[in-house]
C-alpha cells in the first residue's frame, strides 16, 4: 500500500467521526481480541496483523493510551479454534478481529454480544454470519476477501496461460471451506464455456494433496487453489509438489505466488486488514457492529511468478504480463 493510499484511508476514517466515547465500566475499553486460523510463526500473518495494528494506532492513538491486544493462534486446527474462541470470549475484549470463516463460526458459538470484525471470509451471508450485507444485525460485520465470480475468473486466467489445458481441478478442504459452493458454480460454468472439464478435489492432508497433484501431472491440466485457509497453511508443500509434477497453478493469494506458485488473482489482504482497523476503531468509539455494512473487496491484485513459469516451461502471454499488477523474478 502506498503512502498516498494510507493518507486517503485514514482521512476517510477521520471524516466519519465523531463517535461516542467508550462507556465507563464493564469490559476493558482498551482490549482488542485477535484470533486467526494461522500459526503465530507465519510471517505473512504477522505482516497482516502489523498493518492492522499500525492503522488502528493511527486512528485511535490520539485519544486512547494503553491499547492492548490478546491473541489466539490456531494453526488450522478446528478443535483448537473452538477452544481458543471460548478462551478469548471469557476474557471479554471490547471487540474481536477474527480471520477466516471457521474462526468466526467458532466465535459465534460462544458469544452473541461481543462485537466481531471479520477478515478473510468469503461468504458471510451464506455462512449465516449476517442477516444481509447492508444491514448485518447481530454482533458481526467485516470485510469479505473475495466474490463468487472469482471461481470463473481463475479458470479463464489459467486457460490463457496454458491454452492446451483440457481439465481444471479446484482443490479445497471441505472442513475449512464450508462455503465451497460459493465458488463452485462460477468455476464449473466458466470451465464448460472454455471447453475445459471442471473437477473438484477435496483434500484433508498432505498425502491427499500429493495424490491430486500427481493425478493432474499425469493427465495434464491445471490446479486452482480455492480461497481456503487450508491451502494457505500448506502453501509451501503445495508449491513444492506442483513444481515437482510440473503442474501450473492459480490461487487467490499473493503470498502463495511469491513463495513459488505460478499466478494469483485475489484481494489485497494487507489492505483489507487496514480497512478492518477502521471498523474496530468505530466500535471502540461506540458504534454497533450490526449497524456497519459488510464491505466487499476494494482491490484485486494479479501477480505472476516468472521464475516459476520458466521452471514449468511456460511462456506467459504478453497480454497477461501487461495486465499484471506485479511480476516476481
Amino acid at each position: 500500500m502506498t503512502r498516498r493510499d494510507w493518507i486517503a484511508l485514514l482521512g476517510s476514517a477521520l471524516i466519519a467521526r465523531p463517535f461516542p466515547a467508550p462507556a465507563q465500566g464493564g469490559p476493558s475499553p482498551d482490549r482488542v481480541g485477535v484470533i486467526t486460523a494461522y500459526d503465530e510463526a507465519d510471517p505473512e500473518t504477522q505482516a497482516r496483523l502489523g498493518v492492522f495494528k499500525t492503522a488502528l494506532f493511527g486512528l485511535s492513538g490520539a485519544y486512547r493510551t494503553g491499547l492492548s491486544f490478546v491473541h489466539r493462534w490456531t494453526s488450522g486446527d478446528l478443535d483448537r479454534m473452538r477452544t481458543s474462541a471460548r478462551e478469548l470470549v471469557d476474557l471479554r475484549p471490547r471487540v474481536i478481529l477474527a480471520a477466516t470463516t471457521p474462526v468466526v463460526a467458532a466465535l459465534l458459538r460462544e458469544t452473541a454480544s461481543i462485537p466481531i470484525v471479520f477478515v478473510s471470509v468469503s461468504d458471510p451471508l451464506g455462512s449465516g454470519f449476517v442477516r444481509s450485507l447492508a444491514q448485518p444485525g447481530g454482533n458481526v460485520t467485516g470485510f469479505m476477501n473475495t466474490e463468487g465470480s472469482l471461481g470463473g475468473r481463475w479458470v479463464q486466467i489459467l486457460k490463457e496461460i496454458t491454452p492446451a489445458m483440457l481439465r481444471a481441478v479446484m482443490m479445497y478442504n471441505p472442513k475449512t471451506a464450508p462455503y465451497a459452493k460459493f465458488y463452485i458454480g462460477p468455476f464449473e460454468s466458466a470451465a464448460i464455456a472454455l471447453n475445459v472439464t471442471p473437477v473438484l478435489a477435496t483434500v484433508h492432508d498432505e498425502r491427499e494433496i500429493e495424490e491430486v497433484v500427481a493425478g493432474i501431472g499425469r493427465g495434464g491440466g491445471g490446479l486452482i487453489l480455492m480461497n481456503d485457509s487450508f491451502n494457505t497453511i500448506h502453501r509451501k508443500f503445495i508449491n513444492t509438489i506442483t513444481l515437482a509434477y510440473k503442474v501450473p497453478t492459480i490461487s487467490y493469494s499473493r503470498i502463495i505466488t511469491a513463495e513459488g506458485g505460478l499466478v494469483s488473482y485475489g484481494v489485497d489482504e494487507p489492505e483489507t486488514y487496514a480497512r478492518a482497523a477502521l471498523y474496530v476503531d468505530r466500535i471502540l468509539r461506540g458504534a454497533r457492529a450490526g449497524d456497519l455494512p459488510v464491505q466487499i473487496p476494494a482491490k484485486f491484485k494479479f501477480v505472476i511468478n516468472l521464475r516459476t513459469a520458466r521452471t514449468l516451461g511456460i511462456e506467459i502471454p504478453d497480454a497477461l504480463l501487461a495486465r499484471a499488477d506485479e511480476d516476481i523474478d
